[in-house]
């Protein structure tokens, strides 16, 4: 069971169970009804309601899905106002590689609020956890529990966070759930994109090349044999690896996978990019 905090009496701030001692006082943050702390040396440390007050609240015993969101809301908030290292990473969709955010500590300018609310494309939204900078936003985190959020109504950066992780992290990281692609695989999509328009230009060409040079020019170590270069593998799905471009090179063919394209530098696009003014304008390559 998922061991949910208290709010000290005195401090009015939330206190998790496993930073919380005997000498303080706390009570429910759903019910407002005074606590008990557990600490022993077989149990791990706990809240539960005092049993002489009648009380309907299961906050300790049965949480439901509003309480563990509160709770993750809290302890999220706490964290971010204590001025505690924060680091959140994102790993992409496509490629899975992950994107580490570290998350500013709170200054005299800014301040972290719940339930904040906004406009974003003209729609009036609330985020659950809102840190903000000079009345800026900063970032947005969304805690997520039974429902996700649509990414259209967040301006970034924004964090989806799962609210069990939250409640039972020790460590200060966190994993963002947001299905995304990282900047890289956008990057090459657009470029796969435009490729899709070359080929229907110059599908008859692609097949007179192919096979002439077998190895990726970009140094990736990638063979391509002439079925990988033929037009029907590229125009048919420009997405399976792997992608394959042919560039003329003193009037002929190399073979360049998307990824070499993207990732190299400025000097391997100028040199082999199909859409350069050199390419561009070869008489062979006819609309």
């Amino acid at each position: 069971m998922l061991s949910l905090g208290g709010i000290n009496k005195s401090t009015k701030q939330y206190v998790c169970p496993d930073i919380a001692n005997k000498k303080d006082n706390y009570y429910c943050p759903s019910c407002k009804k005074d606590l008990i702390f557990c600490k022993g040396s077989i149990k791990k440390p706990y809240f539960r309601h005092k049993t002489e007050i009648s009380n309907d609240c299961t906050r300790y015993t049965n949480p439901s899905t509003v309480h563990i969101h509160e709770d993750a809301q809290l302890k999220l908030q706490t964290l971010l106002q204590s001025k505690s290292p924060l680091l959140i990473h994102r790993y992409c969709v496509d490629c899975k590689v992950p994107e580490t955010y570290e998350i500013p500590t709170v200054s005299d300018t800014s301040r972290v609020e719940l339930e904040y609310k906004f406009v974003c494309k003209e729609n009036n939204c609330i985020a659950d956890i809102a840190y903000i900078d000079n009345d800026e936003i900063v970032c947005i985190f969304e805690i997520y529990n039974t429902h996700r959020t649509s990414s259209n109504k967040r301006p970034e950066p924004w964090f989806e966070i799962n609210a069990r992780d939250v409640i039972t992290m020790v460590n200060n990281e966190l994993t963002c759930v947001r299905n995304e692609k990282c900047n890289n695989c956008i990057i090459r999509d657009n470029e796969v994109v435009k490729l899709k328009l070359l080929i229907g230009k110059s599908a008859y060409w692609l097949k007179e090349c192919a096979g002439q040079y077998e190895y990726c020019v970009g140094g990736c170590g990638k063979y391509y044999t002439e079925s990988c270069i033929s037009y029907g593998e590229m125009y048919g799905d420009m997405n399976l690896i792997p992608r394959v471009m042919c560039s003329y090179d003193n009037w002929s063919c190399v073979n360049i996978c998307v990824d070499c394209l993207v990732n190299k530098n400025s000097e391997l696009e100028k040199k082999y990019s199909p859409y350069s003014k050199r390419f561009l304008s070869r008489k062979s390559l006819k609309k």
